[in-house]
């Protein structure tokens, strides 16, 4: 199981079927569908209306469990930097990639 955690209140997310979570984020929108039949599922958190101001920071804090359920309240939840978040997204990119074209090349 794996639990995303959105410290800092997500605007909008989705827990939905592989596909149909990869074609919300690509149009920019998720849709706050939470499905909980799917199997070969996907989750994402998005947040909007969010500026910064040039050379400002902002931080937004989350996190991910592995584990069978989502760590306790008042536990310590670690943060990742934006650039452990993008490498974390494009590691699970690649492998839900890599996953679909077995999966293609197969039938």
């Amino acid at each position: 199981t794996i639990v995303l955690l959105t410290p800092t209140p997500a605007d909008r997310w989705s827990a939905e079927g592989y596909g149909t979570v990869w074609s919300e984020i690509s149009a920019a929108n998720l849709s706050n569908v939470i499905d909980n039949t799917c199997l070969d599922n996907g989750a994402a958190v998005q947040w909007t209306g969010r500026t910064l101001a040039p050379g400002a920071g902002l931080t937004i804090d989350t996190g991910v469990s592995f584990a069978g359920s989502a760590v306790p309240l008042g536990a310590e939840i670690p943060t990742m930097s934006t650039v452990g978040l993008v490498a974390l997204i494009g590691l699970l990119a690649v492998a839900g990639f890599l996953r679909v074209r077995k999966v293609s090349s197969a039938a």
